[in-house]
């Protein structure tokens, strides 16, 4: 609701650039914590807010992270198991 459609009209109607600029880095700040689905519904809104493209950056860059990090988290316990099963055959072999 904070960045419904009609709050960034008003912010392209005000035409602030300092205000739209610090909109978005509090917006951005708010992005770190949200999961991957939800940070995926925001980025577009505050992309339409007209500021640098430093802050657009950082959007992409936020999404690339989540992403990064989804990818792990789906394929950490897989990692585990098969280090766990290498390094018990590696004992199993060499004792």
């Amino acid at each position: 609701q904070v960045i419904s459609d009609e709050m960034i009209a008003i912010l392209v109607r005000q035409n602030d650039h300092e205000l739209n600029n610090t909109v978005v880095s509090i917006l951005i700040d708010t992005l770190k914590p949200l999961s991957l689905a939800l940070c995926s519904e925001l980025i577009p809104q505050i992309i339409k807010i007209p500021t640098d493209d430093l802050s657009i950056k950082k959007c992409t860059e936020i999404l690339k992270q989540k992403r990064e990090l989804l990818f792990w988290e789906k394929r950490k316990i897989w990692i585990v198991l098969l280090l766990t099963i290498a390094l018990c055959l590696a004992i199993a072999f060499f004792s």
